[in-house]
This record gives C-alpha cells, structure tokens and sequence, in this order.
C-alpha cells in the first residue's frame, strides 16, 4: 500500500500563524470584564479560538475562487499573499481552522 503523506509547502506559512496568533492574543486580552472573573479562563480561549476559526474560513474559500485570485495576483496584495500556492496555502488554513475547532 501506498501512504499518503500530509504536506504543505505554503511559502507564508509563518504571516499566516503570526496573523493566528495575533487574533488569538487580541481577542484573549480583551476579555477583562466581570464574566472573566465568573467563567475563569474558559471564556477567553473560547472566544478567541472562534476568533481565529472565523478568520479561518472566511479565508479558506477565497483560496480556491479562481477569478479572484486571478484579480488579487494583480494588485499589491501578491507582495504578501502567495496567489500562486493557492492549494497549498488553502491545507494550511485548513489545518488551522481543524487545530482551533479542537480547542
């Protein structure tokens, strides 16, 4: 039997989990109110978890829409976004939004 192995070879791997991270961070810091201090850490994490599976699959159906890939690949959107590993950037996202749905 063949294996199939999981692999992903996005080339910005690392803005995409600085960007997770930096959702996560905000929306964890922001908690501060009464209900904090009732629901204890839960809150937060929950909170910010959604945060990031929000972005996440906002994200992972603009990966695969050609004609706007097509028009993004045009602006100076291409300097940050890798249009051209669309699949591959799409797995990732994909990962992330599994790693979150799990929290």
């Amino acid at each position: 039997m063949n294996s199939v192995m999981f692999s992903i070879d996005c080339e910005n791997e690392s803005s995409i989990t600085f960007l997770n991270l930096l959702i996560i961070a905000y929306t964890y810091l922001r908690e501060h109110g009464g209900l904090r201090q009732i629901a204890g850490l839960g809150l937060p994490i929950t909170r910010s978890s959604a945060s990031v599976f929000m972005f996440c699959y906002s994200t992972i159906l603009l990966t695969m829409c050609r004609n706007i890939i097509t028009f993004l690949r045009e602006t100076f959107l291409h300097r940050f976004v890798p249009f051209d590993g669309a699949v591959s950037m799409h797995k990732y996202i994909a990962f992330w939004a599994f790693i979150m749905s799990s929290m």
